[in-house]
This record gives C-alpha cells, structure tokens and sequence, in this order.
C-alpha cells in the first residue's frame, strides 16, 4: 500500500460507521418518509450520474485545475447544458464543486473518480452506474 494513503485504525473505523448509521437512522425518522423513499429510490440516478461523470473522464479534466463549463465540455467531448446538468446534480452529492466565478473543480470525492490515482474508482463506477 503507497504509503501516502491514511488508513484509519480499524476501531475509529468502526466507531466512525456506528456513528454515521445511528446519523443515518435519526435522518430517516426526522424525514418525512415519503422523501426517505424518494432518496432510496433515485439512489440509481447518482449511481449513474458518477458512472457518467467517470465514462466521460471528467476528473482526468480537471486534475491540472478548476475548468470554467466550457472548457471542460470542450475536453470532455460532452455538450455544455448537459454537463451543467451532470455537473449540478454532482455538486448537490459533494462529488465536484463549483469556485465563485463558475470554474469546476475536484473534490476528495473526485478524486477517486481519476484514472491516476493509486487506488481508483473510475473502472468501478463504470461498471457499477451502467444498465
């Protein structure tokens, strides 16, 4: 394993997924539960949302820097009110962010999504996003 990946000790790891389960349970009983079953439904469209996201090599684009729309579709080979679609609904889940002035830029989340990074998720969401 590279040595610059943090592994968290496996007892903070399962203190931290207790914690974001009983976050998680608190949620669904505080949400209406139409709008809980409304989450768990679309739960697809993200997946296919990141599946796109990684098809399209979007991370790969902006691994040099933030990207304004049209340069990034122009790199992605995508149209530009599409990817404004893509991109917002991505932002929404924290995958990519948006700078002030407009330029798209990489998350911690992106991150995983770069066919560079040592332990990528790009094959993976490929696979798992697509019919």
């Amino acid at each position: 394993m590279p040595m610059d990946v943090k592994v968290p000790p496996a007892k903070v790891a399962r203190v931290v997924e207790r914690f974001r389960h009983h976050l998680y349970r608190l949620h669904q009983r505080s949400a209406p539960p139409q709008a809980v079953m409304f989450e768990l439904a679309t739960g697809a469209w993200v997946a296919q949302a990141v599946q796109v996201a990684a098809e399209l090599g979007i991370a790969d684009a902006l691994k040099d820097g933030p990207l304004r729309l049209e340069d990034l579709a122009a790199r992605v080979g995508a149209d530009p009110d599409a990817l404004r679609r893509l991109m917002r609904a991505l932002i929404g889940r924290g995958i990519f962010r948006q700078h002030r002035d407009g330029r798209y830029d990489l998350t911690a989340l992106a991150n995983t999504l770069r066919s560079d990074e040592p332990f990528s998720m790009r094959g993976w969401m490929r696979i798992i996003g697509s019919p």
